[in-house]
């Protein structure tokens, strides 16, 4: 993926040292307000903030898991790049009173598509304005080549990339190896006052980032950021607030703040295999917070004068905010790559079909010659239009369409998978070349659920007297959950609700359920 950075972006946040530079502003009704804007911050119960002095406010996210934008799938969907620009513009970033921190995590893995939704999240980050991003396994994991080029195109000298306590242990001289583009440390002023800004490792994500590069050491992190405060101070004075972004459990947050004076705060990255509080935690004098997953809300804190506590509210992304242009088109360059280079292809036929045998397809050829009642109903239902879904997201938007389309989508994975039967799978979805116009395998079929059934078809049809048993997978109790939820999940179906589906309930209508079994 080849970006050209916006040179007058670039060049304001050198002169800043925290980007200000947007490209638009916060899209507006007719009246010349904000579109549904997210509720203002309330002050958290608890806290003795100072009203009085100067602001100074932190706008943060994190494990954005390369989510780019909602599919448009279902109604209220929240999050996506394109609405979250708006919301920190209507909140008043541009005003220069706040600092934008991401704790990191990017991506979800290292896939070409998500080399891609990297470069189009740091992009998006760099015109939004992230003064500081943390490194984390997940951005490492992608190469250092892509990590150098990154740095260079969209930051330059001020890349905000932050490992306070990683090492870099590459070959000296060998160029197949490039230094690291990261920073222990930024400071970043902030109506006139000095900012820190750390990105620590907990030593127990070591073996993560031993495993995304192996040539980088985790050092004790204690240690690491007492130097670090120490050369800050030394360099630039003492820092109006010090901020660390970690990549740690609540418990090794906290040790961290016990055992290093002089941090105000701590954005701790949220994991899907941690519990983190959603409310303000406070450890001595540290204040301790917690991002939100997949750019879903922005962590909203502000600081305190004193050593009273700060002020947090979490802003939720919410559908009825309008999408940024220069974001959206961002995302839209994305898209068109899905296109251009076909990167779909890469994920078909590569993992074997489910039960051991291959996808018969259902149309009038297959599963209706004996399920002729179910074939009915699945016929009627949205499933069997699933595609046709895909294909309307490159139809013109309607006016006061919260949803938004994203085009290209019959070229997206992450849209396919769920739109079609056995993608990925050896004998499943593979593009229209390999579909058979009697039993296509688009839209979400009998087997999309049961699983291949071309031996269980076969074998009927010759009235071999073992039917219907063979590999054919029964579908009930919680193995239906498990199959829904794979694609009706928080993100993509928000008004999900199985138990309704499951007998036949659908958009306020309801249908004769499924008999599952023979008719």
């Amino acid at each position: 993926m080849k970006w050209c950075a916006p040179a007058v972006a670039v060049a304001a946040f050198a002169a800043l040292g925290v980007a200000l530079a947007c490209c638009q502003g916060p899209q507006v009704t007719p009246d010349g307000k904000p579109a549904r804007p997210a509720a203002p911050a309330q002050r958290a119960p608890a806290t003795k903030a100072a009203t009085s002095g100067i602001a100074l406010e932190l706008f943060f996210t994190g494990s954005d898991d390369g989510y780019l934008d909602a599919c448009g799938c279902d109604d209220g969907q929240t999050g996506g790049l394109p609405r979250r620009h708006t919301l920190m513009r209507y909140l008043g970033l541009d005003d220069g009173h706040a600092l934008l921190l991401s704790a990191g995590g990017l991506v979800a893995g290292k896939s070409p598509l998500d080399v891609d939704k990297f470069e189009t999240i740091v992009q998006a980050m760099q015109l939004m304005g992230y003064g500081g991003i943390a490194l984390t396994e997940r951005e490492l994991a992608l190469g250092r080549a892509e990590l150098v080029a990154m740095a260079a195109a969209f930051f330059g000298d001020e890349c905000p990339l932050l490992a306070t306590n990683l090492v870099d242990t590459r070959p000296e001289g060998d160029a197949s190896f490039p230094a690291l583009p990261t920073r222990r440390s930024v400071v970043r002023t902030l109506r006139g006052q000095k900012i820190a800004v750390l990105a620590s490792i907990a030593e127990s994500r070591a073996p993560l980032f031993a495993k995304a590069d192996a040539h980088v050491r985790v050092d004790p992190p204690l240690p690491a950021v007492k130097a670090e405060l120490a050369a800050i101070a030394a360099r630039d004075g003492k820092p109006a607030r010090t901020v660390v972004l970690t990549q740690a459990s609540e418990a090794e947050a906290r040790a961290l703040a016990r055992d290093v004076p002089g941090i105000d705060l701590i954005v701790l990255r949220k994991l899907d295999d941690d519990d983190f509080s959603e409310q303000l935690a406070r450890e001595g004098t540290t204040d301790l917070v917690t991002t939100g997953q997949k750019g879903k809300s922005i962590g909203r804190y502000r600081f305190a004068f004193g050593a009273d506590m700060g002020e947090f509210k979490s802003e939720a992304v919410v559908d009825g905010l309008e999408k940024s242009q220069s974001i959206r088109d961002l995302v839209g360059t994305y898209r068109d790559l899905l296109k251009d280079e076909r990167l779909i292809e890469r994920y078909f036929a590569v993992a074997p079909d489910r039960n051991g045998a291959t996808y018969a397809g259902a149309d009038a050829a297959t599963c209706v010659q004996c399920h002729e009642k179910s074939w009915k109903i699945w016929k009627e239902s949205r499933h069997a239009r699933a595609w046709k879904t895909l294909e309307d997201q490159d139809l013109p938007e309607k006016p006061g369409d919260t949803k938004g389309h994203l085009k290209n989508a019959i070229w997206d994975p992450d849209c396919v998978r769920c739109h079609t039967t056995g993608f990925g799978e050896k004998t499943g979805y593979r593009g229209h070349d390999h579909e058979k116009a009697e039993a296509p395998l688009v839209n979400v079929t009998c087997e999309a659920c049961h699983g291949p059934s071309g031996d269980h078809a076969e074998r009927a049809a010759r009235g071999d007297p073992g039917y219907p048993g063979g590999t054919i997978a029964r579908v009930k109790g919680g193995a239906a959950w498990s199959l829904c939820y794979r694609c009706h999940d928080p993100d993509n179906s928000t008004s999900f609700d199985l138990a309704k589906y499951w007998v036949g309930y659908s958009h306020g209508e309801q249908r004769e359920p499924v008999e599952h079994g023979k008719d």
